[in-house]
């Protein structure tokens, strides 16, 4: 009798719920859409699937490709390279037609009185070692206080409270031609998916942001709110936000701006001033609507 080892079966049980994942929300479909289209070869399909166990496995391509045992791709790395630097592939199209079957599938499990919402945050992605990068810049961190080579990544998720599901993201760029180390390269077709990327990438992050909401909206992700820190809290935003069909929940920024209260303008310290303020809590758990 063959003992079949402990790590062995894990895997296979990843590969099978994997292989049950695309096939409950079409994820061949939704490649089709984003023009993930090949005319010989491996499917598109096939080296998603490749991609998605590779980080079940916690291994490298090159580590599969001289393992013993025969891949989806059958160690065809070269393959996987010029299907990922397509620049035609419409990936906000394809993670979007995913996105929306696996949230509305999720909604459905819980209660109609729980709230969801979409939020917006970013972070930065360093690459400290990449030189010749296109439009890798110069980027201040605020939690570490120094500049860092690298991208701003700008981030768009749905929650409902208790589940969190990545919908969209941006690789943002400076604005300043100055703080740019690598310019994109030209030659590339403008009406592309990947030179409009480039495009956004030198956009303010705000009007990105705008984008990415409005596609949510498009593609119909069960949501009424949009949750964003400080740092997006200006009042043109949030009414931008508001036209398109969202509410907003974010921290406003002390600053000269005045709101508007029962017919009254308050700057923000006038607002937690007039507040009632309840005994034993912090003055800063309010909110107003």
């Amino acid at each position: 009798m063959k003992i079949i080892p402990e790590n062995i079966s894990i895997e296979q049980e990843h590969i099978s719920s994997i292989n049950s994942f695309f096939k409950r929300f079409h994820v061949g479909t939704a490649l089709y859409r984003a023009n993930a289209r090949k005319l010989k070869g491996y499917s598109p399909l096939s080296i998603v699937l490749y991609i998605v166990q590779l980080v079940f496995k916690r291994i490298s391509m090159y580590r599969d490709s001289i393992s013993g045992d025969k891949s989806v791709i059958d160690k065809s790395c070269d393959t996987v390279y010029r299907f990922m630097r397509s620049s035609s592939i419409n990936w906000n199209t394809f993670l979007y037609s995913v996105a929306a079957k696996v949230c509305e599938w999720v909604d459905s499990l819980t209660s109609e009185e729980r709230l969801s919402a979409l939020v917006i945050d970013d972070t930065i992605c360093e690459r400290r070692y990449s030189k010749k990068l296109e439009l890798s810049s110069r980027i201040y961190d605020y939690s570490d206080k120094k500049y860092k080579r690298g991208f701003r990544s700008l981030f768009l998720g749905w929650t409902d409270g208790a589940t969190f599901l990545p919908l969209a993201f941006r690789h943002m760029s400076s604005s300043n031609e100055k703080n740019r180390y690598c310019e994109s390269r030209s030659g590339t077709d403008k009406r592309t998916c990947g030179a409009k990327a480039k495009k956004e990438a030198v956009m303010k992050s705000t009007d990105v942001a705008l984008r990415m909401l409005r596609d949510a909206k498009k593609y119909c992700i069960p949501a009424k709110y949009v949750l964003f820190d400080s740092w997006f809290t200006h009042p043109k935003f949030v009414m931008d936000i508001r036209t398109i069909g969202f509410h907003s929940i974010g921290r406003l920024k002390n600053t000269r701006t005045r709101y508007c209260l029962d017919g009254k303008s308050y700057t923000l310290k006038e607002l937690y001033n007039s507040s009632a303020k309840r005994r034993g809590r912090s003055k800063y758990l309010l909110s107003f609507s």
